[in-house]
């Protein structure tokens, strides 16, 4: 459905990716909102914001800055339970993103790590990486500076399959965001595109 700069836009947004409902810069914004992105009920500069929150990114329950906050945290992401500076952390941590177990600078880390997020087994600096890998962020397998690579990458988000400057590529591309297909600069996109969303 007609959208601006939007990627995987399903209902008119402005710049907005995954948009589903109207929405202002809102990637994946399924109920309008601010800057935000994946929100589902207004919020303010949220991400993924199911319930109204300040600065949030996935934030389900009322929070201050916070990312995917399901529990009330300071400067959280995604915290379930309190902590400090966490992200989606489910069990008190120093500076943790969704640490599930006790970490040192850790996001989501499930297995103990070194500045890891969602980090399930061991790794360098990762992110989400439940397999070793380097810089990595949400990398189920080895991968060099990737978030969420499932399979080896280059500079790749949540890449499953080798990719270039991608970001949840699941088949290779330039600078891509979440394309499934090769394409060019594109987000989200399904089928080779040049300047594409």
């Amino acid at each position: 459905i007609r959208a601006g700069k939007s990627s995987q836009g399903r209902i008119r947004a402005g710049k907005s990716s995954q948009g589903r409902i109207r929405a202002g810069k809102s990637s994946q914004g399924r109920i309008r909102a601010g800057k935000s992105s994946q929100g589902r009920i207004r919020a303010g500069k949220s991400s993924q914001g199911r319930i109204r929150a300040g600065k949030s990114s996935q934030g389900r329950i009322r929070a201050g800055k916070s990312s995917q906050g399901r529990i009330r945290a300071g400067k959280s992401s995604q915290g379930r339970i309190r902590a400090g500076k966490s992200s989606q952390g489910r069990i008190r941590a120093g500076k943790s993103s969704q640490g599930r177990i006790r970490a040192g600078k850790s996001s989501q880390g499930r297995i103990r790590a070194g500045k890891s997020s969602q980090g399930r087994i061991r790794a360098g600096k990762s992110s989400q990486g439940r397999i070793r890998a380097g810089k990595s962020s949400q990398g189920r397998i080895r991968a060099g500076k990737s978030s969420q690579g499932r399979i080896r990458a280059g500079k790749s988000s949540q890449g499953r399959i080798r990719a270039g400057k991608s970001s949840q590529g699941r088949i290779r591309a330039g600078k891509s965001s979440q394309g499934r297909i090769r394409a060019g600069k594109s987000s989200q996109g399904r089928i080779r595109a040049g300047k594409s969303s």
